[in-house]
């Protein structure tokens, strides 16, 4: 049975007034757990973005150029034409002799223009081939860059 002097009050109570004594509830109620995780999660890629922000000019600081050419070759990328990056790779002597933090750093550039193109050829975003089937381009370049 609902209390008769809350529903009173409910119906007598100024929208203002009512309004006030809401956002108060609203600060002193606890975050959920859900919340909470995906507070931290945003925080968590803010972070992650801030970090391939600053790799990615350190990168193109050190190369130059042949970064550069690499950036805008990835920008432009058509799926049919992912092939080309492998011969840029292959050609690539500054990326095949950079450190292994550099190459991994270029090796996931390089994966997102290629989910990106695939995307936007209306295929799935990654589709590695099986053991009796030729490599990926992407698998191509992981192994120019590290062997395997």
């Amino acid at each position: 049975m609902p209390n008769p002097f809350e529903a009173y009050a409910e119906r007598n109570l100024a929208t203002p007034h009512k309004r006030r004594i809401e956002k108060k509830e609203a600060k002193l109620r606890q975050p959920s757990a859900l919340e909470i995780k995906q507070a931290e999660d945003e925080i968590l890629a803010v972070l992650y973005r801030r970090y391939h922000r600053g790799l990615k000019a350190e990168i193109a600081a050190a190369h130059g150029a042949d970064f550069k050419r690499l950036e805008s070759l990835l920008r432009a990328l058509r799926w049919s034409r992912a092939e080309e990056v492998v011969d840029h790779v292959f050609a690539a002597r500054w990326l095949r002799d950079a450190d292994d933090d550099t190459k991994l750093a270029v090796l996931g550039y390089i994966d997102e223009s290629f989910c990106r193109a695939r995307v936007r050829d209306g295929r799935s975003v990654m589709d590695d081939g099986l053991w009796d089937e030729p490599l990926t381009p992407f698998l191509k370049v992981r192994h120019l860059l590290f062997g395997y």
